[in-house]
């Protein structure tokens, strides 16, 4: 067929199927049985009104759910990542932590050789004492108690040690009054400028009764008597408690001064405390455990007395000797030779040097930080030339905490202050005790604070009793420690 006549006979057949639109029923036709439908004119001049698929759609939707996988993929391994790393992190604050928990010494430190040497030589024989300095913290026998305790249970010994005749705040191991008589003069701190010398003694404090003449005691012929009290305390611990002797530190102003020691109600002993003996040190020796000791002195005479200890017989001796408001400044102040007199006849084999609180709110950048720890390291030395025979240790800050909007953050100056102390330490041979390190570093504090039961208080900066005593432990371990390198059990 010709081109033409195929073109001609496709229009003839597309006609006659578009008349066939008009013709046939919108319902369409039976024919032999069958129903053939038809499209109607309007159905095929109509627009489709039907959904088409976007294809590309699809492909695309399957293309983001493959990379919404992926991210989510990605994201669970970023998070596993940090989770890690975070672990990571912690690990190395508690290694460092406890790292920060042992004595540090320099390379060409003897360590606490003086101290195990004194020890070893005085086992069971005699006695040697631990002199631990500080500010605040450690008032009212804090964190000192708990270390007593560990060694004493290891080296022997009896007692709470030295304390002062009139305290600025109560101890937890020994009970204590006085009359109204006594007045507490300190080096430290506001100093009374009334007293014209500077024989304070070896805890840089003494309490002195104020003479009063009564005038009906004189009558009578009898004296009126200023009286200290000593008690053991049941929150002590066991060892604290009980003690076979009282020695007492003290001087005798202008004129002799009558005494008189009474245990639970009855006199014990009565003398006279002369003006001769310069720098006294009396001890009495309990046949028994005492119970109420009460030292009287006639209140017409005056008595400067810078210490009572409450020891055993042999072992340690460990005094608290808390500073408040102190940076260990003080003891180029004390009068030298009055202070080496009281610390002759003591076996001293350790000095705890606890300081640098105090300071922290007032240093402002590292150098002044510096010059702190240079002024400290004239105390140390002129201690050390005091107390030759003996092993010191310095203990660096807590960490302290200051307000900054509405949460608690470490003074910049903690981390100054502890590296500064810590250097000067390694320099002069002596160790260091990193307190700030041990609890935990930067913005621990808060953490203690928030603990429960409380470990500091809410000042940020004082340890509350639990958390003085876990401070305490911490120290302990890390002198036995040492201790066991030198001394194997």
């Amino acid at each position: 067929m010709r081109p033409l006549q195929t073109f001609f006979f496709l229009l003839a057949l597309g006609a006659v199927s578009v008349a066939f639109m008009f013709v046939v029923p919108t319902d369409g036709l039976q024919f032999a049985g069958l129903h053939i439908k038809y499209p109607t004119w309007e159905e095929f001049s109509s627009k489709d009104t039907l959904t088409k698929v976007d294809m590309d759609a699809i492909l695309r939707a399957s293309h983001m759910a493959q990379l919404d996988s992926l991210n989510r993929q990605a994201e669970k391994e970023k998070e596993q990542k940090e989770k890690e790393e975070q672990r990571r992190r912690e690990e190395e604050r508690i290694r460092r932590m406890l790292e920060a928990r042992k004595l540090q010494f320099s390379a060409d430190s003897e360590g606490l050789m003086r101290f195990a040497s004194a020890l070893q030589s005085r086992a069971g024989t005699g006695k040697v004492r631990v002199l631990h300095y500080g500010d605040s913290q450690i008032e009212g026998d804090r964190i000192s108690s708990v270390l007593r305790d560990r060694l004493q249970k290891r080296f022997g010994g009896y007692g709470p040690g030295m304390v002062d005749a009139v305290p600025q705040a109560p101890s937890m191991s020994i009970k204590q009054k006085s009359s109204d008589d006594w007045k507490r003069y300190t080096r430290f701190g506001r100093v009374d400028t009334s007293i014209g010398h500077d024989r304070y003694g070896m805890r840089a404090v003494f309490a002195q009764n104020e003479a009063v003449l009564d005038s009906a005691a004189d009558q009578k012929d009898s004296l009126s008597w200023a009286w200290l009290e000593f008690k053991p305390s049941r929150l002590g611990f066991l060892r604290t408690r009980k003690f076979s002797s009282m020695l007492l530190y003290a001087a005798a102003n202008d004129v002799d001064v009558p005494y008189e020691l009474h245990v639970d109600d009855s006199l014990m002993h009565s003398g006279v405390f002369t003006v001769s003996e310069g720098m006294i040190r009396k001890e009495w020796i309990f046949p028994e455990q005492p119970g109420v000791i009460r030292m009287r002195i006639a209140s017409d005479r005056s008595l400067s007395v810078y210490g009572v200890s409450f020891e055993g017989q042999i072992g340690l001796v460990l005094d608290n000797i808390p500073m408040r408001g102190a940076s260990g400044l003080v003891f180029t102040k004390l009068e030298g030779d009055h202070t080496q007199k009281m610390l002759a006849d003591e076996a001293v084999g350790l000095v705890l040097l606890q300081y640098g609180g105090n300071t922290v709110p007032y240093i402002k950048d590292r150098k002044r930080a510096e010059s702190y720890a240079r002024r400290l390291r004239s105390q140390l030395r002129l201690m050390r030339s005091w107390m030759p025979a003996a092993s010191f240790v310095l203990i660096g800050p807590s960490d302290m905490s200051q307000k900054k909007g509405t949460s608690f953050e470490t003074y910049e100056s903690v981390l100054w202050v502890r590296d500064a102390l810590k250097e000067m330490a390694m320099e002069e041979g002596i160790g260091f005790w990193d307190l700030f390190g041990a609890m935990g570093g930067y913005n621990s504090m808060p953490a203690w604070v928030a603990n429960d039961p409380a470990l500091a208080g809410p000042d940020h900066i004082h340890f509350t009793p639990k958390g003085a005593r876990q401070v305490g432990e911490w120290l302990a371990d890390a002198f036995e420690e040492e201790l066991d390198k030198l001394m194997p059990r």
